[in-house]
């Protein structure tokens, strides 16, 4: 069987079929439904573009894991990103609202574990002007702090939002989910993950692409309206409505079981009796315990066929379960 993932950190080559990751309505499409078409048509549309805030924004945590260069990344763009803030406040307003391990004000490399992160980093530091060290910054803490929770409905106040890579192994982060239907430009640092629709996505249509050496120009974009700002503004609506939509989901779900069960002829046990309970019987699967089926059902989301889930009450043996299952007497 095929590995199946919500993401690929180091781009399309790695192993593994991208599905959806479970932070779409948490897992719920029903409630994503309802939950996204809230965000684009009324968040989103509280404030037109020339009344918000012209900065681009972002609130996350920053942590300091010590653990290596491959689960540290994440938070060395991270902070890398804050620093803009501090040297940019006129464009920038991206800062942690918890979880705020910048100790030394310096990214978190300087332990035994990252020192070639940290080598890399200094490398680097050399070569975006924008980038600066933290620990050279007066109070550089509380520049980059921010101790307020801010929900959905905040974001929608700024002219940009920004999506940054996640704290743990530079993989995806699901802010990203929320982001095409706030009425904002979006902004994605650049990084290798990919997730299942960015073959879909287009830079100068959708987002923009920002690091560190372009994030000036990037966000002079947005200071004022423009053929491109509209754009872009459109394209990422575009995607909340047509490509992250509930109903998308589902149908992408529903193709992806279909495939599997077609390529890998998975009829021949899921639809055997007999041949299901030999496998139960061969891994060792306890049946005692709750089984959950999904299935294809006729629901309210644009009137497509979406999964549905339901579980199946727990039975006394394999048998006992595949026989309620089959109707089997």
């Amino acid at each position: 069987m095929p590995i199946v993932v919500i993401s690929k950190i180091h781009g399309y080559t790695q192993k593994g079929i991208l599905v959806p990751n479970v932070y779409f309505g948490k897992g719920d499409l029903l409630k994503w439904h309802y939950e996204s078409r809230f965000l684009w048509k009324t968040v989103g549309r509280k404030l037109a573009f020339e009344e918000r805030d012209k900065r681009i924004f972002w609130r996350g945590a920053i942590l300091n894991l010590n653990q290596g260069c491959e689960l540290d990344r994440g938070n060395f763009e991270r902070l890398e990103a804050a620093s803009l803030t501090v040297k940019y406040p006129r464009l920038f307003d991206i800062r942690c609202h918890h979880s705020c391990s910048i100790h030394n004000y310096s990214l978190p490399y300087r332990t035994s574990k990252n020192k070639e992160c940290y080598a890399s980093w200094q490398k680097n530091m050399k070569v975006h002007a924008t980038t600066i060290n933290l620990s050279t910054v007066p109070n550089a803490i509380r520049l980059v702090q921010d101790d307020e929770y801010r929900d959905d409905s905040y974001f929608a106040n700024y002219r940009g939002v920004l999506s940054l890579p996640g704290k743990i192994s530079d993989g995806y982060s699901k802010s990203l989910n929320k982001y095409w239907g706030l009425g904002a430009v979006v902004f994605i640092w650049q990084h290798e993950y990919v997730e299942f629709y960015y073959p879909q996505l287009i830079p100068g249509k959708t987002h923009l692409i920002l690091n560190s050496t372009n994030a000036l120009d990037q966000a002079s974009l947005i200071l004022n309206r423009s053929s491109t700002v509209d754009t872009l503004i459109q394209g990422a609506l575009n995607t909340a409505k047509s490509v992250v939509c509930a109903s998308c989901l589902a149908l992408y779900l529903k193709d992806f079981f279909i495939s599997m069960r077609k390529h890998f002829r998975m009829d021949l046990v899921f639809d055997n009796a007999a041949a299901l309970n030999k496998v139960f019987q061969q891994s060792q699967i306890n049946c005692h315990k709750d089984f959950v089926e999904l299935f294809i059902a006729d629901g309210p989301i644009k009137k497509h066929n979406h999964l549905k889930m339901r579980t199946l009450p727990p039975a006394a043996s394999c048998k006992a379960l595949l026989r309620d299952y089959f109707k089997l007497s």
